[in-house]
């Protein structure tokens, strides 16, 4: 094999890593990607449930003390003061509710984006490659 012959098996060879080192940086790049978006995922529905709990407890306690308001007062707890608790208890599970679902949807939204994230990752790596494999080939050509 002679020099020119050397030189465009380099050239050649050159392309071909080239292509295969910007797919893995993709690749690598998506992985990042999707790995933060994974974590982002995780920390909201954490967040979620803290905040569930969190409104739970308060809302506990603000009904304990509506209990205790309507109790001194010498109102009896039925009729209109029960429908008034009931109705206070049912707005704080919804509020504890929402949190929750809140915080499920961006989880969600997060997964669908480390998903997202993976699949343009293996289609920049196949498209780098393709690259550096055509610009190889063609190299080659234009040298024969």
């Amino acid at each position: 094999m002679g020099l020119p012959a050397a030189a465009l098996a380099v050239a050649i060879g050159g392309q071909i890593a080239g292509g295969i080192f910007k797919g893995k940086a993709a690749r690598d790049q998506a992985q990042a990607i999707s790995d933060a978006a994974e974590f982002n995922a995780l920390r909201a529905e954490q967040q979620g449930q803290a905040e569930e709990a969190r409104l739970r407890r308060l809302g506990r306690r603000r009904l304990s003390t509506r209990r205790v308001a309507i109790a001194k007062s010498g109102v009896q707890l039925e009729g209109s003061p029960l429908a008034v608790l009931a109705q206070d208890a049912a707005e704080l599970e919804l509020d504890a509710l929402n949190a929750r679902i809140g915080a499920q949807n961006t989880a969600l939204l997060e997964r669908r984006r480390a998903h997202e994230a993976r699949q343009s990752g293996r289609t920049a790596a196949g498209a780098a490659l393709i690259a550096g494999l055509a610009g190889g080939a063609g190299t080659f050509l234009a040298k024969r």
